[in-house]
């Protein structure tokens, strides 16, 4: 999609925003607040994680997700964000009922009370820790 294609279509959905500011936005020139990113997720038909997450080439290279450097894998990032996984173990060193139970209570408390969606990632990230361990 042209930056002109994407002016028209957020035109068209009621968040203008001109194609020069697009072109700032791609550069890293202009931030974007949150109705910007929704406009833009709507206008791109992608989810708003797709513009707000990395997007690297493999999911064991390290990403910055805060300003001030601190790095995580880019598959801890995404699991974090679709709120399977928090992006850190509180209880690292804790038994596995004590880890179950933290990410139990991150799991519900990223998602609404209504939504019952129970994603099963586990056999797709045994699978990729087993390519990655290699």
């Amino acid at each position: 999609m042209t930056q002109d294609q994407l002016s028209a279509e957020l035109d068209q959905i009621g968040r203008p925003i001109p194609k020069a500011s697009i072109g700032r936005i791609e550069s890293g020139d202009r931030r974007v607040d949150i109705d910007d990113l929704m406009a833009l997720a709507y206008a791109l038909n992608v989810s708003p994680l797709s513009l707000l997450l990395p997007f690297p080439n493999t999911p064991y290279v390290a990403v910055s997700l805060l300003e001030n450097g601190t790095e995580i894998p880019a598959e801890d990032a995404w699991l974090w964000g679709l709120g399977v996984s928090p992006h850190f173990m509180r209880n690292k060193n804790h038994d596995e009922a004590a880890r179950a139970a933290e990410r139990q209570q991150f799991q519900e408390m990223s998602k609404p009370w209504w939504l019952d969606v129970q994603a099963d990632f586990s056999a797709d990230l045994r699978a990729s820790r087993q390519i990655r361990d290699r």
